[in-house]
């Protein structure tokens, strides 16, 4: 091992823990792995279940709430990533795109206007 590796532990707040918890039985309930193949047979992406993910408040969980951005607040876009990816690439892979790259670059580099416009919602 490389010496200049140093372990770090990465603890979560029970609050983001419950939120990580809720994700993965909304997964469970909205995407069975019955349906995600039934999906992907039929190249179908379920514009429904990810308006779902934006109601519950999954798609701006990750976003901070002031501009002093909380370590676990970065924390959480790969661990959302992850649980959303988990059995379902693509919703995961539309999270990944949407979400932690699209919407943090409107977040660091947009107007005030497409911020108010793309993020508010």
């Amino acid at each position: 091992m490389a010496d200049f590796m140093i372990p770090t532990q990465f603890g979560l707040s029970d609050e983001r823990k419950m939120m990580l918890e809720t994700l993965k039985k909304f997964k469970e309930k909205e995407c069975p792995k019955d349906k995600i193949g039934e999906w992907d047979e039929h190249d179908h992406f379920p514009i429904e279940v990810w308006k779902k993910l934006g109601q519950e408040g999954f798609l701006g969980a990750c976003f901070p709430e002031s501009t002093a951005e909380p370590a676990e607040t970065l924390l959480m876009r790969p661990l959302f990533t992850e649980e959303i990816s988990n059995s379902f690439s693509a919703m995961g892979l539309c999270y990944l795109t949407g979400v932690c790259f699209g919407g943090m670059s409107i977040l660091k580099y947009g107007t005030e206007a497409q911020k108010q416009k793309y993020l508010r919602p």
